[in-house]
């Protein structure tokens, strides 16, 4: 299929609109990621943030976008399908043709002088009826493919009871090989494919008589693998993939790399230092590398609508390219999360916050109370209350908003780190107040 890249670019355009975030150049990884969730929202498709960012040429990628990456962008832009924005763009486009070709003193107008009527075009009877023809016929065409296509879904969607899907992980801990066993030898097509995750560009094409197939994970969550057959889902399971404890780590592609909860823990604090990170060859600049602390799995069925979370940290690297010293303190939900920034206080402005399905931008709010002085421990606590959130650091609230997100349970914790950080404690309480996940590193 050939794609009109100006086409695409138009799309872009109407969706940078709808969400009125700024110029898109300036658009960071929360962003991109608050726009994966609200797609996802709006139209039930799921487009990563690594599609989303080849979308907008932040990632450099040779490939045309598939047909429903573009089909679901068309959508959360007001269209029902891609094709349907081509066609109106096509119409606008030959509506603006014809008004230019015509001859002026044809077309309808009006101003001071006089008013002309647009002289009607002359057609003879037999070419406005096989005018009328070809267009009922297509139009008949049409619906029939129409009804074709949402007949045999419609036969996939009655007949769930013909496939069978299921996982298992192999392992504990990160990264995670996970078994894939399915049964799909009654479909009547060959387009079948698991998805490991919410990510539609996270799946991998199976065969009839295929009964399992394997992939791995690098990063901790909680997923829903789908069985699609014809760009159905068919079937779908939750699926948790857990950490072993703490997971330290530093982000990249394809695969980050990995330390030992062991190594980290030191002083009563859990943290890497520059000295660990140069062992591994990672260098501090001229771009600081992003480190992260996990802690994921299941926590008791604690809501996202009421629970507490209270924490200390402090980031610990400030030299060149880091001196906003950027961090984050996550808190990892079924369906979303909550991220809550930090930085020195002259950098707050390129801040961004999230609630589920929230985003708070400090380009376009007040985040000036997120400015911190890292060189003694930040308290942060997360406190939600039917939905009510109210963010407090060392005792002062600095933020209150509310969201109608369904974000589900938690399942863990996370924290981010422009450079490198420490995090002194962990206490998630329930709606009661009784202790649901607690890590006092200096008890160790």
């Amino acid at each position: 299929m050939k794609i009109d890249k100006s086409l695409v670019a138009h799309c872009r355009a109407l969706v940078e609109k709808k969400l009125d975030w700024g110029e898109s150049q300036h658009w960071t990884n929360v962003d991109f990621e608050v726009l994966s969730e609200k797609i996802l929202e709006e139209t039930n498709t799921s487009l990563s943030t690594s599609t989303l960012k080849r979308l907008w040429g932040r990632v450099k990628y040779s490939s045309t976008p598939q047909a429903a990456t573009l089909n679901a962008l068309a959508r959360f832009a007001g269209y029902s399908s891609y094709r349907d924005f081509e066609l109106a763009h096509d119409k606008h486009a030959s509506m603006g043709k014809e008004t230019a070709t015509t001859n002026p003193t044809e077309v309808a107008f009006t101003n001071k002088a006089s008013t002309k009527k647009a002289t009607l075009p002359k057609h003879s009877f037999s070419e406005s009826a096989i005018w009328s023809i070809g267009l009922i016929m297509g139009f008949a065409l049409s619906l029939l493919i129409a009804f074709s296509l949402s007949k045999r879904k419609a036969e996939e969607q009655s007949a769930p009871a013909r496939y069978s899907f299921s996982s298992r992980p192999v392992a504990a801990g990160i990264p995670n090989s996970v078994v894939f066993t399915f049964d799909v030898s009654e479909a009547k097509t060959d387009c079948l494919f698991v998805q490991q995750t919410w990510d539609s560009s996270k799946r991998f094409k199976i065969t009839k008589d295929q009964h399992e197939a394997t992939s791995i994970y690098y990063y901790p969550g909680f997923f829903r693998a789908k069985l699609t057959v014809d760009s159905t889902v068919v079937k779908q399971h939750k699926l948790l993939i857990k950490t072993d404890g703490w997971l330290p780590m530093v982000e990249r592609q394809p695969v980050p790399v990995y330390f030992k909860p062991e190594e980290c823990t030191r002083n009563g604090a859990l943290g890497l230092s520059t000295e660990q990170l140069a062992s591994r060859n990672i260098p501090m600049q001229p771009e600081v590398p992003a480190v992260f602390y996990y802690y994921v799995d299941e926590l008791g069925n604690l809501s996202s609508e009421n629970f507490t979370l209270e924490t200390s940290v402090k980031n610990t690297f400030s030299a060149g390219s880091g001196a906003c010293q950027k961090s984050q303190v996550v808190v990892l939900c079924e369906n979303s999360m909550f991220a809550i920034p930090l930085s020195i206080p002259g950098c707050t402005s390129a801040l961004d916050a999230f609630v589920p399905g929230k985003l708070i931008k400090g380009s376009k709010a007040d985040l000036s109370k997120f400015g911190v002085d890292f060189r003694d421990w930040v308290e942060l606590r997360l406190a939600v209350r039917d939905k009510a959130v109210e963010v407090f650091l060392d005792k002062k609230s600095i933020l209150k908003t509310a969201f109608s997100f369904n974000a589900g349970n938690i399942i863990g914790v996370g924290y981010g780190f422009e450079g490198t950080g420490l995090v002194d404690y962990v206490r998630l309480y329930d709606k009661e107040g009784k202790v649901a996940f607690r890590e006092e590193f200096s008890a160790k």
